[in-house]
Parts: C-alpha cells; sequence; structure tokens
C-alpha cells in the first residue's frame, strides 16, 4: 500500500500513471507472444511455420500498442523500464554466481576458456 501511496504521488497525473500502466502492458504482451513461441516449437514439437504464423498472428497486434506506447517514456513510462531493467540485472547476476558455484569445474568449459590461463577483471582471478 505504501509503494501505491508512492507511486500515485510521485507521478502526480493519473496520464502519468497510465503512461507507465500502458507500455508495461504491451511490453508483457510481446514478451508472453516470444515466450510462447519458445515453448510451442520447443515443448510441443511445432513445425516453424504453423509456430511463427501463430505468432506472428498475435505480434502483428502486440507490436503497435507497443509502438504506439514508445513515444510516452517521457510522461512516466520510463518507470516501468527501470524496474524491469534493475531486477533483470539483479537476477541475472545472481543466477551467474549461483551457476559458476555449482559448476566451478564446468565453467571454463562454459565460457570456452582455457583451465590453464588467469583472467583479469579489475583482479586477478583464477579459474
Amino acid at each position: 500500500m505504501v509503494c501505491t501511496i508512492s507511486l500515485v504521488a510521485g507521478f502526480q497525473s493519473s496520464s502519468k500513471l497510465a503512461a507507465a500502466y500502458g507500455l508495461a502492458v504491451t511490453s508483457t504482451m510481446i514478451i508472453n507472444t516470444v515466450l510462447f513461441f519458445v515453448v510451442i516449437r520447443r515443448q510441443w514439437h511445432w513445425s516453424l511455420m504453423w509456430a511463427a504464423a501463430l505468432a506472428g498472428l498475435f505480434l502483428m497486434v502486440d507490436v503497435p500498442f507497443f509502438a504506439a506506447n514508445i513515444s510516452k517514456i517521457y510522461h512516466g513510462a520510463w518507470f516501468p523500464l527501470v524496474i524491469v531493467e534493475t531486477s533483470a540485472m539483479a537476477r541475472w547476476r545472481t543466477n551467474l554466481f549461483i551457476f559458476m558455484s555449482r559448476n566451478a569445474a564446468d565453467a571454463t568449459s562454459f565460457f570456452n576458456l582455457p583451465a590453464d590461463q588467469t583472467i583479469e577483471v579489475g583482479v586477478r582471478l583464477e579459474i
């Protein structure tokens, strides 16, 4: 509830809040369509032609809505982009370190690095 009140107070007008909501919804529609394409190709084993045709049909509706909302970034739609980017990068970093700690032996093969090389990233790390 505190976050909701803070958002409404921060946006200061319902039109700015609507711009943020519109971009969030339309970008979610596109992401869902892309994920749907991946599922019907990999899990349901549809042919590329039928999967692309169905996903393309959905994208023909989703992309124009998204394009119409891009112009609203300055008017408040920047907020969901910042939230998504921040959370996605935090999750990516956490999952990368989890992967590397669980698969320390496989990390060199995953990144195609020779096992006897040293990588410099500010400090010297031995992999």
